[in-house]
């Protein structure tokens, strides 16, 4: 994953009204009650028709920006521009400053986070328990995070 311009998508943001939307939200985050520390700033409206809805972190001040049907974006800033992620880097990154990502959205963080996952099997095996779900641990690069 790079942030090169060809993989990236145009889209205008689109100034929030009276009705927030929250459902994306509450499929990204789980447990539901973390979605009390966001607020709904409006939507995206990218260029290939795709609805993206822009939350804010209360504290963060951390963007989030989840499509209807759960990928993740991040706003890249060229000629608003923005650039699929995997929903875990997103989600973990909105509660960090935006100057302080925790997860760099690269090749090198997607690897971090796989590692991280191979541990968390290995300690819930050493512990006896069930092992975590990879895609409620980490959402890795695959055909659903590229750009359409």
């Amino acid at each position: 994953m790079t942030t090169s311009q060809d993989e990236t998508v145009r889209g205008d943001f689109v100034e929030g009204g009276e009705d927030p939307s929250w459902d994306a939200l509450y499929t990204a985050l789980q447990p539901r009650t973390l979605a009390d520390f966001f607020s709904w700033m409006g939507d995206v409206d990218l260029d290939d028709g795709t609805r993206v809805h822009v939350y804010r972190h209360s504290d963060s001040r951390s963007f989030l920006h989840v499509t209807d049907d759960g990928r993740a974006l991040i706003y890249v800033g060229d000629e608003d521009r923005y650039r699929f992620v995997p929903l875990a880097d997103a989600v973990l990154n909105a509660f960090v400053p935006r100057q302080h990502p925790v997860v760099p959205f690269d090749d090198a963080g997607c690897a971090a986070l796989d590692a991280m996952y191979r541990v968390l099997c290995d300690v819930s095996d050493g512990l006896g328990i069930e092992r975590p779900e990879r895609d409620v641990v980490i959402r890795v690069p695959d055909d659903s995070t590229s750009a359409p």
